[in-house]
């Protein structure tokens, strides 16, 4: 289409049932860009042209399977358009949090903690560490996720083991972590539960408690920059939106209309 002369670029937002015009640009028209009303559509029409679309205030109503379809005038009246799934990601506004630990153990008591990530989309995958090493899978305890009624997801995870010596080789101290991630979005961030333990007659020294946020404090609640550019759609992320994944799908053969 590249010697035709543009008639229309039209965008679709495709559900299960049906494919919905959002937005229209017929050069020839007046007004030239036109706007449908749609849930988790807010076009900015300012940055808006017949090249690109900025989404603002995207939400979880605006995932979804995007589709564009640029139309020449005639005599060919032919078509072309391309498409792919956009994902909002929301990730949780606090660091994930380690419950049920005691202030010191010895070799032969029974740890049993619960690490929690609360509201994100998708649900969190955590993962536990005793001393910085993955944990056995056999002490892993699984629950469902919670579903609040904002549609984000609380991801719990247990973790249940006898302590023993090998435990304890790091001068007596036993450091429990749990590791959330959201999606294919790299984190690391974690909560870290320091627990001394004695293995003597000795009083254990006083228990400390660490916490390290990295990424989440970064983009939880904002974007790490005011917007991410995805080829053909473009987003503005806003609210509490940190991360629009766009995967693209063109279908290049021509059609008349």
């Amino acid at each position: 289409m590249e010697n035709e002369r543009l008639y229309s670029v039209k965008w679709y937002k495709d559900d299960e049932l049906q494919s919905v015009e959002f937005f229209r640009f017929v050069p020839r028209e007046t007004p030239q860009l036109i706007v449908y009303d749609l849930p988790g559509i807010n076009v900015n029409k300012t940055l808006s042209d017949w090249q690109r679309v900025y989404l603002s205030r995207v939400s979880l109503a605006s995932s979804g399977h995007y589709r564009c379809e640029v139309s020449a005038e005639g005599p060919s009246f032919s078509s072309v358009s391309g498409g792919g799934h956009m994902e909002v990601v929301v990730l949780p506004k606090k660091r994930p949090t380690i419950t049920g630990g005691k202030s010191s153990y010895r070799a032969g008591d029974l740890v049993d903690v619960n690490c929690t990530s609360a509201a994100s989309k998708p649900a969190a995958n955590i993962r536990w560490f005793i001393n910085e090493r993955k944990a056995n899978a056999n002490y892993i305890r699984q629950y469902k996720a919670v579903f609040g009624d904002d549609g984000l997801e609380t991801t719990v995870l247990g973790l249940t083991f006898e302590v023993h010596e090998s435990h304890l080789q790091n001068e007596g101290k036993l450091t429990l972590r749990c590791v959330a991630s959201v999606n294919s979005i790299p984190s690391d961030s974690s909560s870290h539960h320091n627990q001394y333990l004695s293995n003597n007659n000795n009083p254990p020294p006083a228990a400390s408690s660490t916490a390290s946020l990295g990424g989440y404090e970064v983009n939880a609640g904002r974007t790490s920059s005011p917007e991410h550019f995805y080829n053909p759609l473009i987003i503005e992320t806003m609210s509490m939106v940190s991360e629009v994944r766009f995967e693209e799908r063109r279908y290049s053969n021509a059609r008349p209309i």
